[in-house]
């Protein structure tokens, strides 16, 4: 084999380890960068929603749904059940 081959088969393989390494660690940071938002969106949602809850005197929780259908993020088939400190609705 000539050193030429030696050479770019060196490369190659020296390319495709940096380059599997980058890509692998670009995924796991934006996995992580992903779960971390939809945690801190999830606890700012309860935390809103629990205020609301609160605030309401009268057992009319329209005000809920309505901010629930407003919201940009807003999923199919969800359900929000807000819960006394005996975890009763």
């Amino acid at each position: 084999m000539s050193i030429k081959y030696k050479i770019a088969l060196l490369f190659a393989l020296l390319a495709s380890i940096i380059l599997s390494i980058v890509g692998l660690s670009v995924f796991f940071f934006s996995a992580k960068e992903r779960d971390n938002t939809f945690k801190t969106r999830l606890g700012n949602r309860a935390w809103s929603t629990a205020k609301i809850a609160a605030a309401v005197r009268d057992g009319k929780y329209t005000i809920v749904s309505n901010l629930d259908t407003a919201s940009v993020a807003s999923l199919d088939n969800k359900s929000i059940t807000v819960l006394d400190n005996q975890n009763k609705p």
